[in-house]
Order: structure tokens, then sequence, then C-alpha cells
């Protein structure tokens, strides 16, 4: 065995020692995702859940609108799957688009702010996360509305983080 094997071999020892204090193995496989794993594990499930909401929601708004009265049963069902097809796109874009402005929101305030918000609870950090990101995705609508889509959504990733610390469902965030 040469010189550089046995480096290698007292570095593997050496770490594996390490990572043996006191952190679990699902915490050690949270430090080895990066930010972009992350990111994926998030927004392609919301992307998936809010297009299923959106077809859910096309169904109802379909059989609350249409009438089904005197016409070819054709035209019912193209009628019905436009309105599940809009409906599906805009709802599954709108999910996808909130995680991933979340992802980037976390992470660029992380980016700036780590130092002034060190001596927060991560349910605080989150919360502070949730307003912005909020704010920025409703912008476009005016302040007011703005202001109350950031405080709906602060208080919805608090309570996600609050729920995650209490363990009330398994590690997914």
């Amino acid at each position: 065995m040469d010189k550089g094997q046995e480096l290698n071999y007292k570095m593997l020892d050496s770490d594996n020692k390490s990572h043996d204090n006191h952190k679990s193995k699902e915490e050690q496989l949270y430090l080895k995702q990066s930010d972009f794993e992350i990111m994926q594990n998030l927004v392609g499930p919301s992307y998936i859940l809010s297009g299923f909401y959106g077809i859910l929601l096309g169904v109802y708004m379909g059989t609350r609108t249409i009438t089904f009265k005197n016409r070819p049963l054709k035209l019912i069902t193209t009628s019905m799957l436009n309105l599940m097809g809009r409906q599906m796109s805009n709802k599954a874009n709108a999910g996808g688009a909130l995680v991933l402005l979340f992802s980037l929101t976390k992470k660029s305030i992380n980016f700036m702010f780590d130092d002034d918000m060190e001596d927060l609870s991560k349910t605080q950090k989150h919360g502070i996360y949730g307003f912005v990101c909020g704010a920025l995705f409703k912008s476009s609508k005016g302040f007011g509305p703005s202001m109350l889509f950031g405080s709906i959504f602060s208080g919805f990733c608090m309570s996600v983080c609050y729920m995650y610390e209490k363990k009330y469902f398994s590690r997914f965030l």
C-alpha cells in the first residue's frame, strides 16, 4: 500500500469517528443535502399536489356551472375537460412558483440578514420568510392583498414549522 492510500484510509476512519458524535442518521442525511436538493424535493410535489387540487376544483366548478339539459354528451365532456385543464394548469403553476419563491426568499434572507436573525427561533424565521414570500407573490395585486396574503402565508409557515418542531408529522421539510 502506498502513502496516498494510507492517508485516504486514515481520513476515512477519522471522518467516520467524527460523524458518530451525537447526530442521528436523519440529521446526517439532512446535512448532506444541498439547498437545491431540498428545493427540488419541495417544488415537484407541490406542483403535483396543486395540479390535483386544480383538477378537483375544475370538476366542482364544472358541475356547478354547466347545464346538463338538452346538451350532447360530447359537448358536456369537452367543456368539463377544458375547465379542468385550465384550473389544473393555473393552480399547479401557482403552487410550484410559490414554493420556488419561498425557497429562494429563504436562501436570500439567510444570506443577507444571517447575523441579524441569529437570536430568533426557527419558527419566527419561517414566519419572516413566509411573510416576505407571500407579499412578493401577491405584489402585482396591490398593497392590501399583498400584505394580507403575506400575513396568511406567514401564519401557515409558522404553523407548519411549529408542528414539525413538536413532531406532529415526520420530516419532509
